[in-house]
């Protein structure tokens, strides 16, 4: 039996770096980063449990919820944008979902 494996990559935007989140722990950043992968093709909607993120972000799961309940908190002091209370993402019904940062087209590697 062949198996094919497919190298996905995604972009990073410049705003990211350069907005709040990326001041906050690493656990947050670990979390988003899988996030943006696992949502390139579903303009930000990640269909997943914490389980499966804690096995694609490869940290313990007590930082998988450390780095959710950031994300899932208001950013109170220096948003990018007043929607969402600042929050960078949002619980919705089967997984999560990104408000804040862009998604850009999937690419796909060599």
């Amino acid at each position: 039996m062949t198996v094919f494996r497919t190298n996905t990559y995604i972009k990073l935007s410049d705003n990211m770096f350069t907005g709040s989140t990326w001041s906050k722990p690493w656990q947050a950043r670990i979390v988003l980063i899988t996030m943006l992968w696992l949502g390139q093709s579903t303009n930000g909607l990640v269909l997943v449990t914490i389980s499966g993120l804690t096995r694609l972000c490869g940290i313990d799961r007590e930082d998988v919820e450390k780095g959710l309940e950031i994300l899932l908190s208001p950013d109170t002091k220096d948003p990018r944008t007043k929607a969402h209370e600042g929050r960078t993402i949002e619980e919705v019904e089967g997984g999560l979902a990104n408000h804040q940062l862009p998604v850009l087209p999937r690419t796909d590697g060599p």
